[in-house]
């Protein structure tokens, strides 16, 4: 009996040259994508790392940690996104707690013994990336998963009690990927910008909506000041918690680029009513959502109203 597979990435070689993800002034094709992918994944297991095992990632948004995420997917490890704002003895005792022999960081370097360091902006060069001319044919075929293969471990945020691990599958995020996706499309030419860090499943679960359906997701690269985003790029998509839509509202020149978007999902917490008001008399296509990490993400959303109604692919009882 064959194993139901997933893919991550689109197959639709006509877009192949179309960006995948811009940072800074960075851009990357889904072809430079691949390439990167498989070039990062050799590397990984040159380095140690085998199928099965968790592997910890310490690292702001960017192009490498993306990178990297879907290299470990690819030789079928389990990266585990932990906070980069937490103190370092948190972090080490939630690195123990999950049993990784491995850590990716760019930002932070501990003093282990039982844990082998590896920098992520040394084995994910992003100027090779770039560069890179010479990958041209797309072995896609690599790009399919198990439904049941293990994907993530990602800890709660610890609202009612301390932060907890959940380990999620291939088809965990995918089928909150498709719930989503049926309700706020994404297509070719629309840019999702990243502005929630990966290491939290609203953040992370961008890439699945995104890459599946071939647009481009835009990571922000100040989380404090994202409204310089939308003056940048041709945003079309963005997920927000309340209090990044109550900065951007308050910001005129911004105001009228969110008016033009396909979708503002907001959630992560409780939404003022009148922030809510504010955003439907400005005309914003608002969609208010709930969600929470044991569910990989969207579990109920609905469009201009505080009213939400459970997504496909989703059990509640």
């Amino acid at each position: 009996m064959l194993k139901e597979v997933e893919y991550l990435i689109t197959n639709d070689a006509a877009i192949c040259e179309n960006p995948a993800i811009i940072f800074s002034d960075q851009t990357v094709s889904y072809v430079q994508l691949r390439n990167a992918i498989e070039s990062c994944a050799e590397h990984f297991k040159k380095n140690g790392i085998i199928s099965g095992e968790r592997v910890g990632i310490i690292s702001f948004n960017s192009i490498e940690c993306v990178v990297a995420l879907l290299s470990l997917w690819l030789i079928k490890a389990v990266p585990c996104l932990l906070n980069v704002r937490l103190p370092e003895s948190t972090l080490k005792n939630q690195l123990q707690l999950i049993q990784c022999r491995h850590l990716l960081s760019s930002v932070k370097k501990f003093e282990t013994e039982r844990i082998k360091q590896i920098n992520l902006g040394s084995i994910v060069p992003t100027q090779n990336i770039i560069s890179d001319p010479t990958f041209k044919k797309q072995n896609r075929q690599r790009f399919y998963f198990p439904r049941e293969q293990q994907a993530t471990v990602l800890f709660t945020t610890g609202s009612g009690s301390d932060p907890k691990p959940v380990l999620h599958t291939i088809g965990n995020h995918i089928s909150s990927a498709k719930g989503s996706n049926e309700l706020i499309p994404v297509a070719p030419g629309d840019q999702w910008l990243l502005a929630l860090p990966l290491y939290h499943v609203s953040g992370l679960s961008i890439l699945f909506r995104v890459f599946r359906e071939g647009g481009t997701i835009v990571i922000a690269d100040d989380h404090d000041n994202i409204s310089a985003m939308f003056e940048r790029h041709n945003i079309t998509h963005v997920s927000l918690v309340p209090t990044q839509l109550a900065r951007l509202c308050a910001n005129e020149n911004v105001l009228s680029k969110l008016r033009n978007l396909k979708a503002i999902l907001v959630g992560g917490s409780s939404i003022p009513q009148l922030l809510l008001q504010n955003s439907l008399k400005n005309k914003l296509p608002i969609y208010t959502t709930y969600g929470l990490t044991e569910m990989a993400s969207q579990v109920a959303t609905g469009k201009y109203s505080m009213s939400a109604k459970v997504l496909k692919y989703r059990n509640v009882k």
